[in-house]
């Protein structure tokens, strides 16, 4: 992939520009690794815009998201965007946002290390652990989660919503998708078990270990009965079904104000 980002650079650097964000790609960058090797484009050209435009996209989204259900407050909004990978959706934050403080976390250290140097953004180091996380409690007005909750394993899929939770401020939000049954048509249409949950040992990330990253199919009755773990009273203020990518599930919870 090295070797096609220096061949492609002057092609990604205008495209970028058209964008008005930054064009440093890292070679590890799976999200563009899978894009710009997809058959599914006629061009390189068309997968490397497809890369930006749906980075922009999600970044649009999430900031209309933002306005519809966070008040303003006059402050800097506190946005931890976790499993944020190597950028694809940070610099188009980092672009349209006006009044984010934005810090990224994964569990990649060269993506942190690449958000940090080239994208000039705080970033945070992730673990295999939820529990070994170091995320103040409490903290940020907003945490995002795009396409993590449709890897995780049942082993710590609640724990990864309670580590991620816990950090979030009273009256906050949690923003996070899930496959759901609008995503089974990309697996074959599986069965999902008794309590609402299917996974698949397989990923288009390599380097992570299949059984703690893979696919995942959850029922709404499943992360409900997750939610209703939670502390400080959640209140799920929007579940829209196949709303990311027309498949994706979107859950947006608040933390009761203490």
């Amino acid at each position: 992939m090295k070797d096609f980002i220096e061949e492609h650079k002057d092609l990604i650097s205008q495209i970028a520009h058209s964008y008005n964000v930054n064009a440093s790609i890292h070679p590890e960058d799976h999200i563009f690794q899978f894009i710009v090797t997809n058959p599914v484009f006629p061009s390189k050209k068309e997968a490397i815009d497809y890369y930006f435009k749906e980075g922009q996209n999600s970044a649009q989204i999430l900031l209309n998201l933002i306005t519809s259900l966070y008040p303003p407050t006059g402050n800097p909004i506190k946005l931890l965007e976790f499993a944020s990978g190597y950028g694809c959706v940070t610099r188009h934050l980092l672009n349209l946002q006006a009044n984010l403080s934005i810090t990224a976390c994964d569990i990649h250290e060269e993506a942190i290390s690449f958000i940090e140097n080239k994208l000039n953004n705080s970033s945070i180091l992730s673990h295999p652990e939820p529990e070994q996380l170091k995320l103040d409690s409490s903290t940020y007005d907003i945490v995002f989660c795009l396409s993590f909750f449709s890897h995780m394993p049942d082993t710590t899929w609640f724990r990864w919503l309670q580590t991620l939770y816990n950090a979030v401020s009273p009256g906050g939000l949690f923003i996070f998708t899930t496959h759901g049954y609008q995503s089974k048509k990309y697996f074959g249409f599986p069965n999902l078990n008794e309590k609402g949950y299917w996974f698949l040992s397989s990923s288009e990330q390599f380097d992570l270990d299949v059984n703690q990253y893979g696919q995942t199919i959850v029922s709404p009755s499943y992360v409900c009965d997750k939610i209703k773990l939670l502390p400080h009273n959640p209140i799920i203020k929007k579940y829209t079904e196949g709303f990311w990518w027309e498949h994706q599930d979107l859950w947006v919870i608040e933390k009761e104000v203490k």
